[in-house]
């Protein structure tokens, strides 16, 4: 599921850029056009000489949107670094969420399978898990609840 996410994410992204460029690159191309003709020539002197320039309007504009660009990646650098930090905090949420449920899925069906054997749940969880450090890899079937009567009874009367 999560991959599934992260691809959906990437297609809507790569797409919405694509679709974006050419709509700029639309609008740029009208634009020149347009500011070219209106602009003329600017005709000024920089230290004694004659300086001219064509389509001057163009230009400015140029400098401008290269200016906001640089601007625009300067401020972005950080905000990438947090998108990419919230995406891996998204998924390890929804990994973690994933084993809760699978945990909780569990410890209810001992709940069920303890009330199943008429043990009270609580005192069955509660012992079992006072016992479950020191419990032997190999007699752990004896904790669940269709033997855990069994055990406390053998128990109890060994105890003595």
């Amino acid at each position: 599921m999560r991959l599934a996410e992260d691809i959906r994410s990437l297609v809507e992204q790569t797409t919405s850029l694509f679709l974006s460029l050419i709509k700029n690159l639309t609008s740029l191309l009208s634009f020149i056009v347009v500011l070219w003709q209106i602009s003329g020539v600017l005709k000024f002197t920089l230290w004694d000489l004659p300086v001219t320039i064509y389509g001057y309007l163009v230009w400015v504009a140029i400098i401008y949107a290269a200016l906001s660009s640089v601007i625009a990646h300067w401020i972005d650098r950080p905000l990438h670094r947090l998108n990419v930090e919230k995406q891996r905090v998204d998924a390890d949420y929804r990994a973690s969420l994933l084993q809760v449920r699978e945990r909780a899925a569990a410890i209810m069906s001992l709940i069920q399978s303890a009330r199943m054997n008429g043990h009270d749940p609580y005192a069955y969880l509660k012992d079992v898990i006072a016992r479950l450090p020191m419990q032997r890899a190999s007699e752990i079937a004896r904790l669940l609840p269709y033997q855990w009567g069994i055990v406390n009874l053998s128990e109890m009367a060994n105890s003595f």
